[in-house]
């Protein structure tokens, strides 16, 4: 693992490896379809071992040894898209962005994948709900049919003034400002409104929201679920322009120290990040000190990043080739790769209405 974002790449990775001084464990696993590359870059000393004693929910024990983390290193990833866009609300292909440096309402529960019980794989768009747990909220409740009650977690701050390139003084109270409902429900209105959610949120008090939605609707929690890429933003933004990389305030592992478009974008540590490793709950994460995404337009230029170990990973989503993982596994047999299936989207249906009421018809569709 390597830190809240990077600890939910490596359970798509699935690979066991360190990482410039950073740390990854997860066991080896073969699915289908894409294919994601990995690069050790250097050399890697004999790790210390310890046990992990964990339950799976059906109530099974699991005993594992798996390499103890380490601090410290950076880890250089590929965007090949390119970054140009800073507003955490533009929609799902800023995922790289508000990915690390912004703090999820939902994030899957890692304790259930490769790194811990193996129950998960995470390499599906959308895992069971029984394997997420909570992120920026420690509980949640369904009130009826059209309402659910959460509450927010204590001790989770915006990042210190001193820590941002370019202090704003819009934001002059928000800087080091601990979150609470009113933060959480201004940013998933405000995403409602521009995504066109049917759902709406009202802070109780600091720590406590309702969620309210019109009519009883099976689709709800499939919905939230895309709430795990929803920034959790503070209340002094506003109508402020959220384009500037220099405005950015959030409460992620990472912060930008710099940013050149179509380029590289580099991160450094959230020295005062909240989040624990679960597996290793005495460990304050992030892990790494800081990373970088850089933009390569070409597959050669990847490969050539790969080989030289200009850049350590290629994301699953990306989709090597065939052809280059054939020839890289040639070339470079110290890359390390796995497969992994293709990203779908599911289509909910009310089980209370015929056919849908009928299992055999669900299966056949």
């Amino acid at each position: 693992m390597l830190n809240s974002r990077m600890r939910k790449w490596s359970d798509y990775f699935s690979q066991s490896l360190s990482i410039n001084g950073g740390y990854m464990n997860n066991s080896s696993k073969k699915m289908m379809t894409l294919l994601v590359v990995l690069l050790v870059a250097g050399a890697v000393s004999a790790a210390e071992m310890v046990t992990l004693k964990l339950r799976k929910l059906d109530g099974t024990e699991v005993t594992k040894k798996v390499e103890k983390p380490q601090y410290g290193g950076s880890i250089t990833d590929l965007m090949r898209a390119g970054l140009t866009v800073w507003d955490p609300m533009a929609g799902p292909h800023v995922s790289h962005t508000t990915a690390v440096l912004y703090d999820p309402i939902w994030q899957m529960d890692w304790t259930r994948g490769q790194s811990g019980t193996g129950e998960a794989l995470f390499t599906d768009v959308k895992p069971s709900w029984s394997h997420m747990t909570g992120g920026v909220i420690e509980h949640w409740e369904f009130l009826d049919g059209t309402s659910m009650k959460i509450r927010i977690r204590r001790g989770i701050h915006f990042w210190n003034k001193e820590d941002v390139v370019r202090p704003n003084e819009q934001l002059e109270t928000a800087y080091g400002r601990e979150v609470d409902a009113e933060d959480v429900a201004f940013a998933y209105n405000l995403n409602v409104t521009l995504w066109g959610q049917p759902y709406k949120m009202t802070a109780l008090d600091s720590r406590n929201i309702l969620v309210h939605w019109e009519t009883p609707d099976y689709t709800v929690m499939p919905r939230w679920w895309l709430s795990i890429m929803m920034a959790v933003l503070p209340r002094e933004i506003g109508e402020m322009d959220r384009k500037d990389w220099k405005d950015t305030l959030g409460t992620g592992a990472f912060i930008p120290t710099d940013f050149v478009s179509g380029g590289t974008t580099t991160y450094k540590k959230n020295q005062n990040y909240w989040d624990y490793d679960p597996l290793h709950p005495e460990n304050r994460l992030p892990y790494l000190d800081g990373m970088k995404m850089v933009h390569f337009a070409d597959w050669g230029t990847h490969l050539a990043g790969l080989r030289t170990g200009k850049l350590d990973k290629i994301a699953p989503w990306y989709g090597v080739p065939h052809d280059y993982v054939v020839e890289l596994s040639q070339t470079n047999p110290e890359l390390m790769h796995t497969e992994t299936s293709a990203n779908f989207w599911a289509m909910p249906v009310r089980q209370d209405l015929e056919p849908w009421n009928d299992q055999r018809v669900r299966h056949a569709a």
